[in-house]
């Protein structure tokens, strides 16, 4: 009886502080205070239900074996790994969980000296760039979907951070990708799945590191890494700082980032954990420009895809910026991250985070639309803008596992909130600096269209002042996620589990300013059902069985569109999945998949405007292997083929014998049956590293292909971008012969020196960085 109470009595506040204060003012004393006793109240009820189940489940839990599975993601050797933290699994075994999950360890990230998300990325078949260079930031899609910037990337399995500058990788333990729908745990989430980012935790003994590092170019750079625990494991810490010089060997690209990090442990009892994650990120540099296409051949009834040609990639030199040096991209991002755990018993235990990633950039982004591919004539437009974006997110929720009739049950049930705020401007497109069509910022010609540029062979004049950019002037929006969710793992023995989960959310979509405005409100059920069978009751094989329901925000129109930061309504989505994972081979991950999934489609229509239309299919195979092959051989191997369809949509309108109607005047074919935008039908990444100990102690080689089909440009496939591969190859080197162990690292990318469009959709995109090589050294003690 008390336990229904408290149960009701959460849920009650829950949806209470939720309703009232959707409406609130951004600013306002009010609901200032409804979110504090908001948080108050459901933090004591929670509590309350904690201490009763506790103590009414502590002589089973004391009483037997269960104990409720942890996870300590700590420093691991190889490419392998068999536990993830991500999502509602959070302390499972790889193998056990129902969905396709991705492990990229620390040693896989120093073997390829990855730098940020991009490098990282690569590494997951399906993964590519989406609409922007990939210098200064990492906009991605994964299986054709583009992953939620807002709400697609967690630290630590729990906080969403803005992920709209490049991450910094030193300060991260491990990167893990779970692929699909993660609505259930995440709420609103796009089905291309999730990114989580686990920190460097303390170490037991002192430890202090330290390494340079840079490229050809003259990049150069350096990091420090310190960390100890204090008062008999009381009190850890870890410091990571770096500071570095960019320089990807593009012209008039030269910038700097930087990254202060600390992550913090605090055990003021054995069954109490605090820890604190905070990072500040900074990265100021000059922006590459894009090419961009607004005008394409006339469609009619007889050709209503006319072929659009794009300039061919081995034409156009990646070290060549057609951007002048003033189109800056300036970011900083602070994340915040306190995760609390109350070990209740062995097989209980009470969590609670609290977290903040608080966004703000101002950028001038330069585009260029291709008139004469043999001289390479263009016109160029700017646009200015200025962004801030704060996600806040809370979540309190308690697992625990228990027996029923022989059935061993792993459960949790947990309130989720979180709540994204932004201010994205009106982005202001000019031809010249100040929004006024004159020559005064570029020698040629200027007209409506531009500013008329060679991007083979680019000049400009003088850098802009501060005083000609534009004023800009934009909305205050809102979304408010919340949720409750229950989730249980089912064990029959070591032969079967079934999971089942539900959640029951409250979603608002509002406008602040100028006009307080609900655009949106929903209060969905989704539903995630599946089933892993171990037919040898062990945990060498696995196969399952997944259905997930989820929903997705659409997020803002592209830059580019008529409606550019226009929200649409959230997207419904379903996934059905199948696989298969081994561990025959200790050490060595093999997994094998098919997905299946539904969700509906955005894209920029033919009008330039960013629209929501039908539904889409995508559906594919996917394999996988990673972790030792032998003591001196680690791989890192996954491959997918994929068929993205638009299977359902608006009607072809306005030429006979189709209808005319008044949102559609003019010929406007039907995208049914044709392929998603950015999608390819093929996707592959394998790499490798070799110890050669045996020849000379201390010596390892590396090689990587990361491989990427044709993609169509646009929902309407007038223009494809051509498949591209690459190839890396790499060595590193330890000795202690010095006082302290040192590495020495040097990689070469793409040293084939293949010229490729790594990143398109909606009528963008862009070319792949040049050739490069990297070093590094460090040491440690």
């Amino acid at each position: 009886m008390c336990l229904e109470i408290n149960f009701i009595f959460l849920v009650e506040i829950i949806h209470f502080g939720r309703v009232r204060s959707g409406a609130s003012d951004i600013e306002g004393n009010k609901m200032a205070m409804r979110k504090k006793a908001r948080w108050v109240m459901a933090l004591a009820s929670t509590l309350s239900l904690a201490m009763f189940m506790g103590h009414a489940l502590a002589q089973t839990a004391d009483g037997s074996d269960l104990k409720l599975e942890t996870v300590t993601v700590s420093a691991t050797k190889g490419f392998g790994t068999d536990v993830t933290q991500i999502g509602g699994f959070r302390g499972g075994h790889i193998i056990d969980t129902p969905m396709t999950i991705n492990v990229l360890p620390k040693d896989l990230l120093d073997a390829q000296q990855a730098t940020s998300m991009t490098d990282i990325l690569k590494n997951i078949a399906g993964a590519n760039s989406s609409q922007v260079s990939t210098v200064v930031t990492s906009n991605q899609a994964i299986r054709g979907i583009p992953l939620d910037n807002r709400n697609g990337y967690r630290m630590d399995g729990s906080l969403p951070f803005v992920n709209l500058i490049e991450l910094p990788v030193e300060d991260k333990e491990r990167v893990e990708v779970m692929k699909g729908a993660a609505g259930l745990y995440y709420g609103f989430a796009s089905p291309a799945g999730v990114v989580n980012v686990t920190m460097k935790r303390p170490t037991l003994d002192p430890y202090l590191g330290a390494r340079i590092f840079g490229n050809a170019y003259g990049a150069l750079g350096m990091a420090v890494d310190f960390g100890n625990t204090l008062h008999d494991g009381m009190f850890g810490y870890r410091i990571n700082a770096v500071y570095a010089n960019e320089n990807p060997g593009i012209t008039n690209t030269v910038g700097v980032r930087s990254l202060l990090a600390g992550a913090f442990d605090f055990k003021p009892f054995d069954n109490f954990t605090m820890q604190l994650d905070v990072e500040h990120i900074f990265k100021s540099q000059p922006e590459p420009g894009i090419f961009r296409f607004v005008t394409t051949p006339a469609k009619t009834v007889a050709n209503p895809f006319p072929a659009l040609i794009l300039p061919d990639p081995k034409t156009i030199d990646p070290s060549v910026n057609f951007a002048p040096t003033w189109a800056q991209f300036r970011a900083e991002e602070v994340n915040v991250l306190s995760h609390n755990v109350w070990s209740i018993s062995d097989a209980w235990q009470l969590t609670v985070d609290v977290g903040d990633s608080k966004y703000s950039r101002a950028r001038a982004f330069t585009t260029l639309q291709p008139t004469n591919f043999v001289t390479g004539d263009g016109f160029e437009q700017f646009q200015f803008s200025r962004e801030e974006d704060e996600n806040k997110n809370g979540r309190i929720q308690i697992a625990g596992t228990f027996d029923t009739f022989g059935l061993i049950h792993n459960a949790l049930a947990g309130w989720q909130d979180n709540i994204r705020d932004s201010f994205a401007p009106n982005q202001l497109r000019t031809a010249c600096a100040g929004g006024v069509y004159t020559t005064s910022c570029q020698t040629g010609i200027t007209t409506v269209n531009g500013v008329q540029v060679n991007y083979k062979n680019p000049t400009f004049l003088a850098q802009m002042t501060r005083q000609a950019v534009p004023n800009l002037t934009g909305n205050v929006g809102r979304i408010e996620d919340a949720g409750f969710y229950v989730f249980d793992r089912i064990s029959w023995g070591n032969y079967v589990d079934v999971l089942a989960g539900g959640r029951f959310g409250n979603y608002n979509d509002i406008t602040i300013r100028p006009a307080k405005v609900k655009n949106f409100h929903a209060t969905p059920a989704t539903t995630s059902e599946s089933v892993v069978v171990k037919p040898f009751g062990n945990s060498d094989l696995s196969i399952y069985a997944s259905y997930v329901e989820a929903l997705e925000s659409t997020g803002g129109a592209p830059s580019t569109a008529v409606n550019a930061g226009q929200t649409l309504a959230p997207l419904p989505s379903l996934q059905r999945e199948v696989g298969i994972k081994s561990e025959f081979f200790p050490g060595l991950l093999l997994t094998a998949d098919y997905f299946d999934i539904r969700r509906a489609s955005t894209f920029v229509n033919g009008a330039n405007v960013y629209v929501e239309d039908g539904k889409a299919k995508y559906s594919g195979f996917e394999v996988s292997a990673s972790g030792e092959v032998t003591e001196d051989l680690s791989v890192f191997v996954n491959g997918m083929l994929q068929m993205a369809k638009q299977v359902s949509g608006a009607p072809s309108c306005g030429a006979p014998p189709f209808p005319i109607t008044p949102s559609c005047s003019t010929f406007n074919p039907s995208i049914v049956g044709l392929n998603v935008s950015n999608t390819a039908k093929a996707y592959g990444s394998a790499f490798a590293q070799y110890k050669l100990d045996d020849f000379v102690e201390g010596l390892a080689i590396n090689g990587g292909i990361h491989y990427v089909g044709g993609r169509p440009l646009d929902a309407t496939n007038q223009a494809v971008l051509p498949a591209y591969f690459t190839i890396d190859l790499g060595a590193a080197y330890t000795t202690d012969r010095f006082e302290y162990p040192v590495t020495f690292r040097i990689n070469a990318q793409n040293v084939t020196g293949k010229r490729y469009y790594a990143s398109g959709d909606s009528d963008l995109f862009a070319v792949g960085q040049p050739s490069t090589v990297n070093f590094l050294m460090e040491t440690h003690l």
